[in-house]
């Protein structure tokens, strides 16, 4: 019988080094402390991850635009992202009324940039009235700014569903890619009830098909990809 020594242990592993945040990461977190810190009125908590995590996604899409215009932005804390975080040359916040919360929030997410100058910085952000109804605004929009459709990006975080169908065909007239994230979907536009007795019938969501609905259509125009993504359904069940 041959006895073998017995076999040595294997040294444990060493533990990997954590990976450092991302640029990204870390400004975000900035953004935060600087909205916790900022007088009011300010956006709610909500809003403020839906933007993020809207951003997060987009983003990539977004990158090469000059100008990016943040449709029913409302207190615009997505289209501040994008200058803060994405440092996109101009950036329109495009609603009916802007609240009051919007001037506070830009003095803290641009205020602190390191630009060199830094009135030039915020004024790269602006608010004005779009009415997401009228047809042809944003070809006008184009114009005004002489900027060509594929320079332009259109966002919009939690538009309501009427709006969100508005903007869609606003953008495919005009040639400009766009990324929205809808809401309200039980305000089923043009379709009325049929909509909602459609989702029913096939055991979804009243929001799986609208979406679809939206995916289909924008697939089917000449130019355009259409993509779907989700955000985080902790932070809103519309994502």
């Amino acid at each position: 019988v041959t006895i073998l020594p017995p076999t040595p242990p294997t040294p444990p592993t060493p533990p990997t080094p954590p990976t450092p945040p991302s640029k990204q990461t870390l400004l975000i977190k900035q953004l935060w402390k600087e909205w916790k810190n900022m007088p009011r009125p300010k956006p709610k908590v909500k809003e403020i991850k839906e933007c993020f995590a809207f951003y997060k996604k987009i983003n990539v899409y977004m990158k090469r635009k000059k100008l990016i215009v943040d449709c029913a932005g409302g207190h615009g804390a997505l289209g501040l992202v994008f200058k803060r975080i994405g440092k996109r040359p101009k950036v329109i916040i495009g609603d009916l009324h802007c609240p009051s919360s919007f001037a506070p929030l830009r003095e803290a997410w641009l205020s602190s940039s390191s630009s060199s100058n830094t009135n030039d910085y915020i004024n790269g952000v602006e608010h004005r009235f779009i009415d997401l109804r009228n047809r042809g605004w944003l070809k006008t929009l184009l114009n005004s700014e002489n900027v060509s459709p594929i320079d332009c990006g259109i966002v919009g975080c939690h538009v309501c569903n009427r709006l969100s169908d508005e903007l869609i065909d606003e953008c495919l007239n005009a040639g400009v890619e766009f990324c929205v994230l809808g809401c309200c979907h039980g305000d089923t536009s043009k379709q009325g009830r049929a909509a909602k007795n459609s989702a029913k019938e096939m055991g979804i969501s009243i929001g799986m098909l609208v979406d679809n609905a939206r995916y289909g259509r924008i697939a089917n125009c000449d130019g355009y990809i259409a993509k779907i993504r989700v955000i985080d359904p902790c932070i809103t069940p519309e994502n």
